[in-house]
């Protein structure tokens, strides 16, 4: 059974929901997934595939996401990997193309060639948020929901599972 390690970093809690799914959806599909925050620091050693995500805050990946890629990137580099964002740019469809280049530097900046990148849409929960943050998100008039689409999560997930059984046949 091939292994892959999910790892996500969340400071509201959305992030880690989606990464749950993306977790439950790949070992629906007969795949082994561990699941770790990226706090507890997991070595990027040891599985066949890694997935990677992170929240968004101020158009960046939180700080420990783009520490622990840094400190993971040759080990990542070396199986297949995709990457997701979770955050409020990506609740507008015409943002989705700015949502989804938050990536675009964490890629360039680590030469990683992900089989997939996505960006999925969070919450804006004001009790889930720092009192700063809040303040930040009525300056920019940030719609207050939940907007997380478990439906788009498992069919990306199950898209990165068959491009992995793909790329390593032996995977699968």
């Amino acid at each position: 059974m091939p292994s892959v390690l999910v790892v996500y970093a969340t400071s509201s809690g959305a992030t880690r929901t989606i990464a749950q799914r993306v977790a439950q959806t790949l070992d629906s599909l007969g795949m082994n997934a561990t699941l770790v925050n990226v706090r507890e620091a997991p070595p990027a050693v040891g599985f066949d595939a890694v997935i990677v995500g992170s929240g968004i805050r101020v158009a960046h990946w939180h700080a420990s996401a783009r520490h622990w890629l840094k400190a993971n990137s040759s080990a990542i580099r070396a199986v297949p990997h995709a990457l997701f964002s979770v955050g409020l740019s990506a609740v507008d469809p015409s943002r989705q193309d700015e949502a989804v280049g938050y990536l675009a530097t964490l890629v360039a900046d680590h030469h990683l060639s992900p089989v997939s990148v996505a960006a999925f849409p969070g919450w804006y929960l004001p009790e889930r948020f720092s009192l700063m943050e809040r303040g930040i998100l009525r300056i920019i008039h940030a719609p207050k929901g939940d907007f997380r689409d478990f439906a788009a999560v498992t069919e990306w997930t199950s898209s990165v599972a068959a491009t992995l059984a793909q790329s390593q046949p032996d995977l699968i």
